[in-house]
C-alpha cells in the first residue's frame, strides 16, 4: 500500500495502512514514521518504507529510482 499524507489528525487511512497485510509505503513531511510491525522485515515478511517528505517529491523521486 502506498500512503501518501495521512496523518495522525485523521488517522482512518492511516490505521488501515497498518491493519493491512502486506508492504506500506508511507509519505509524509511531518508524520512519515511506521508502527512496530512494518518498520522491519517481521515474522510475515510485512515491511514498510517511510518517507519524510512532501507527496510530489516523493512520487517524482521513487519514479526517478525506477528510470
Amino acid at each position: 500500500m502506498i500512503e501518501v499524507g495521512a496523518g495522525t489528525h485523521i488517522p482512518t487511512v492511516r490505521l488501515l495502512g497498518e491493519r493491512l497485510k502486506g508492504s506500506l509505503i508511507r509519505i509524509n513531511p511531518r508524520e512519515a514514521q511506521l508502527p512496530v510491525g512494518k518498520s522491519s522485515k517481521d515474522a510475515k515478511g510485512d515491511q514498510g518504507v517511510a518517507i519524510a517528505a512532501g507527496a510530489l517529491e516523493a512520487l517524482r523521486a521513487i519514479a526517478a529510482s525506477l528510470e
